[in-house]
């Protein structure tokens, strides 16, 4: 998990006491972090996994503009 990777490394290069705590409860506390997506970086995400699935190609002529139109739309 990416959040335990950068704790370990913020303990490692900081001797955080804090940190240090929470990698001890790992196993206890890792369901209290929350991932922040922003809403149109989500749809970014969501409109490039139906491109991919669909067999889509940003490369294809047209392509980005229909693409920007798509992730704009709320």
């Amino acid at each position: 998990m990416i959040v335990h990777s950068l704790l370990a490394r913020h303990v490692e290069e900081t001797e955080s006491p804090r940190g240090r705590d929470l990698l001890t409860r790992w196993e206890e506390i890792k369901g209290r972090f929350t991932r922040v997506l922003p809403a149109q970086y989500a749809r970014v995400r969501e409109v490039l996994a139906d491109l991919d699935a669909s067999g889509g190609d940003l490369n294809a002529p047209g392509a980005w503009a229909e693409f920007l139109e798509v992730t704009s739309r709320g």
